[in-house]
């Protein structure tokens, strides 16, 4: 975790009180019936797991929410979108709620390319949030769009993302209309 959430090293104070806590509990245990009902024993435990939770506090949470990209795509849409704009995302799948619960306005999730090149050829403008490779994919098959903002950012939503192999970060974007180009046209 120190690695993949780019953690100081301070941030293994924690798991390392809780093992050393185990590994002292686990060897009065060992010599004495009573070891583990004393009182010592209970402080040991309790504050062992006090100094690991107050890491968690201090240094994986913030890292964790650092990660987390999509409520920052969906204010930065947010602060620039006009009542006239629309406003879509294109196979953020698991995002699209929180993508939705901070952009505060109606959303359309598109799923599909037909769907994707009908939302592009209506007229007025629009944001549409979405991964890096899905507008690769949009533009090679003629979208008009361009990239107005984008950040790199977690993709997994699952803490087994940071224990498994290593995966690059994921590029989240905002494409808009592409300068020069009018509805209908380029697709």
């Amino acid at each position: 975790m120190v690695a993949r959430l780019a953690l100081p090293a301070a941030a293994l104070v924690g798991p390392s009180v809780l093992v050393i806590a185990g590994a002292v509990l686990t060897g009065r245990s060992l010599g004495s019936d009573r070891a583990g009902r004393h009182p010592r024993a209970l402080w040991m435990s309790l504050s062992a797991i006090a100094v690991t939770y107050a890491g968690l506090l201090v240094w994986v949470i913030p890292a964790f929410e650092q990660q987390k990209v999509v409520p920052d795509l969906a204010r930065w849409v947010a602060d620039r979108a006009s009542p006239t704009h629309r406003v879509a995302t294109y196979r953020l799948n698991r995002w699209n709620p929180t993508f939705r619960f901070y952009v505060e306005r109606h959303t359309i999730d598109i799923d599909t390319l037909h769907e994707a090149a009908r939302f592009f050829d209506e007229p007025g403008p629009f944001y549409c949030a979405m991964v890096e490779q899905s507008y690769r994919e949009l533009v090679a098959r003629g979208a008009p769009i361009e990239i107005a903002y984008g950040r790199d950012g977690m993709g997994a939503t699952s803490g087994r993302a940071l224990w498994r192999q290593r995966h690059p970060a994921t590029r989240f974007l905002i494409a808009t209309r592409r300068a020069g180009t009018a509805p209908g046209r380029d697709q």
